[in-house]
């Protein structure tokens, strides 16, 4: 395969910058020398594709190790090419492409923002779609923005087969648009992000494995395979009846076994042996430090790896059972996203009944987070170290004594209503009922906390409501409901308090935009109206009281 001089120049200066990074002890390079072989040659990504990429992988979750699982399969067919550390933006698709054998298949993880760009150079054979969900949003796009941007690029690109994750309601969204999808029923465990349709905004009901929208009548399309997990194992099963046994998957969980079951679809549809391939996806053990299993000392401990509220949620069901201790690392790099608030999202409840270590450079906000979970045995808090820094004597304090805590001394209630916390949550806000609650406790307060679901009928007595962030359609859907209802008007017109944040806000005033800008009417309580900035307004604020 002949490359352009250009491109071949742009490697070498690349190989050079990673090799200069390195040996400064900057990282592995793959991104700094992506990034010089992008800015010499724009188009190396095209020129060094060239019609062998076989597969490209995205999903908020689990595209490492799925396309570690795949990229394991296609070995079948000879050299394969694909990035061991999970670099998947252009620069380390570029990376990637400009490394082993020119003529070898590439199998490509892509960034769910980047996906659209990488398409249009490389011409893959096959994209699977894995799931979408919300992820350092500080940084990408709102879910269903993404998923918009899924389907114009699958509407650009028809040539193209497309397996999708038939469970996830956004995903199918935007698969739908292809001429040509292979549906795949892997499993949907995290559903908080996909509650309404993302297409006119109703909500979603669900039962079993199927969901529909009574608005529009999109529903989850039949499936050529389907994953079948039962007693902590699973089995893959085409539409022809040929189950796969993926029992011996070394990778932990029932969404290792979903990722493996669409790895097997998209093999299917390259001409891959699928015995064979299931032999091979067997025989992965960790993906770029992901469940590799570790001795320090005298213990064995498990690196599982979670960016997100769906991550977490799957990860924490693969932990050994209490009274098994867990650490637990949080930072807050440019790979990480700087915002944390998702970590109030997090089932932490879970690990009730361990010992807890928190560290990582956003330790005290998980410490902050932890010590809002009653019956937590201890949370121990490990300053972050450098590999220059002796470690200091951590200290332990039970978080369900700790001094600040006072027991209530008052006998009224305060009634808080969070309303529709499926739909408006997406920044952590039910973070900030629990720290009401807190707070009202440390002043003797007694609370009531009222959830409200969409569709029940608001409660009329309470003393505080409470609105989150959501994304545009839930946003409509919510401030549609809200009005309905009448509820909230009431209860402010009789004197009760209302704390509304991001969408929460907008949806109470008189209008505010929807997902294609037009104007959307809100609940009116306040006299204003929202426009959109041509930039999202995301970041850390920090704010003096002025009196």
């Amino acid at each position: 395969m002949s490359r352009k001089l250009r491109t071949r120049m742009a490697i070498t200066a690349g190989r050079m910058a990673a090799a200069t990074s390195r040996i400064a002890g900057r990282g592995e390079g793959m991104v700094v020398g992506g990034r010089v072989m992008l800015k010499l040659a724009p188009d190396a990504i095209a020129d060094l594709a060239n019609g062998r990429v076989a597969a490209l992988v995205s999903a908020t979750n689990g595209k490492t190790s799925t396309t570690r699982l795949l990229a394991n399969a296609v070995e079948q067919l000879g050299p394969v090419v694909t990035a061991a550390t999970g670099a998947n933006m252009t620069s380390g698709v570029v990376t990637t492409l400009a490394s082993g054998p020119p003529d070898a298949t590439a199998v490509l993880e892509v960034d769910e923002a980047y996906l659209p760009m990488v398409t249009a150079a490389t011409k893959p054979r096959v994209i699977l779609l894995g799931n979408l969900s919300r992820d350092q949003l500080d940084r990408m796009n709102e879910v269903a923005m993404t998923a918009r941007k899924w389907r114009k690029m699958l509407a650009e690109n028809p040539d193209v087969t497309v397996v999708a994750n038939a469970d996830d309601p956004v995903v199918t969204f935007a698969a739908e648009q292809a001429p040509r999808v292979i549906w795949v029923g892997g499993g949907q465990v995290w559903t908080a992000d996909s509650s309404v349709c993302p297409e006119c905004g109703t909500l979603l009901t669900r039962s079993d494995t199927q969901w529909n929208c009574t608005g529009c009548g999109r529903k989850r399309p039949e499936t050529s395979w389907e994953l079948r997990w039962q007693d902590g194992s699973g089995t893959a099963v085409s539409r022809l009846g040929q189950e796969f046994d993926l029992f011996g998957l070394q990778l932990p969980g029932r969404f290792n076994a979903s990722n493996a079951t669409l790895a097997l679809a998209v093999a299917e549809q390259l001409g891959l042996g699928l015995d064979e391939s299931v032999k091979r996806m067997c025989q992965v053990q960790a993906v770029s430090g992901r469940y590799a299993i570790v001795n320090v000392g005298a213990i064995r401990i498990r690196l599982l790896l979670a960016k997100n509220p769906a991550g977490w949620t799957e990860l924490i069901d693969v932990m050994p059972p209490a009274p098994t201790p867990v650490i637990v690392s949080i930072n807050s790099n440019a790979a990480d996203g700087r915002d944390p608030s998702w970590l109030w999202d997090v089932p932490f409840e879970k690990l009730r009944g361990r010992t807890v270590i928190a560290t990582g450079d956003r330790r005290r906000d998980l410490a902050v987070r932890l010590t809002r979970l009653p019956h937590l045995c201890h949370l121990r808090h490990v300053p972050s170290m450098s590999s220059t820094t002796r470690p200091p004597t951590p200290h332990s304090t039970s978080c369900a004594h700790a001094p600040s805590e006072r027991q209530p001394v008052s006998e009224s209630v305060i009634r808080i209503a969070s309303i529709y916390p499926t739909l408006l949550g997406t920044y952590g806000d039910g973070g900030n009922v629990l720290a009401l609650k807190h707070r009202a406790g440390l002043h003797g307060l007694v609370t009531d906390v009222v959830d409200v679901s969409p569709g029940e009928p608001l409660p009329r007595d309470c003393d505080l409501y409470v609105l989150g962030g959501g994304e545009d359609t839930a946003q409509v859907a919510a401030a549609d409901s809200l009005r309905a209802d009448g509820g909230m008007t009431q209860a402010v017109d009789r004197g009760a308090a209302v704390l509304a944040i991001c969408a929460g806000y907008q949806l109470i005033g008189r209008e505010f935009p929807d997902a294609t800008g037009a104007p959307s009417a809100g609940v009116g309580i306040l006299d204003i109206r929202t426009d959109r900035l041509p930039k999202r307004a995301v970041g850390e604020l920090l704010t003096r009281p002025d009196p």
